[in-house]
């Protein structure tokens, strides 16, 4: 199989999302300030505080959610429609859009994904890592 450039970027860049997401949820929620403001400095972010931090993460109208960031996610895997399997096309599909706004389910969804992406072919598995 050979994969085109463009391919192998949108396959790299969903595992990056997928995996940046990843690590997100599990540090979801936070109780402690001082541990969610160290979180959100090293995010970019200016959140001072742990409950800002858990409603700014699952908040579906802010650019750098998870909720956001899945639907990147999602172009990703759009882009990559006629080079998945039909049937990982609409798995990762359907976990992605019916995704909650729940740590919980968003890591559930993610772990999904990613065994649904190591099930494929080993060239795009190759560039997922």
């Amino acid at each position: 199989m050979h994969l085109l450039s463009s391919s192998a970027q949108h396959i790299y860049w969903l595992g990056r999302y997928l995996f940046r997401i990843g690590y997100v949820a599990q540090h979801l929620p936070f109780t402690n300030d001082q541990q969610a403001e160290t979180f959100a400095q090293a995010l970019c972010l200016h959140i001072d505080d742990a409950e800002n931090l858990n409603q700014f993460m699952l908040d579906p109208q802010q650019p750098y959610s998870l909720i956001s960031q899945l639907e990147i996610a999602r172009d990703n895997i759009q882009e990559l429609r006629g080079l998945l399997t039909a049937k990982a096309y609409a798995e990762l599909n359907h976990l992605i859009k019916n995704v909650k706004c729940e740590a919980e389910n968003i890591r559930a969804v993610i772990d999904d994904c990613c065994e649904i992406l190591k099930a494929e072919q080993p060239d795009i598995f190759l560039f997922f890592i």
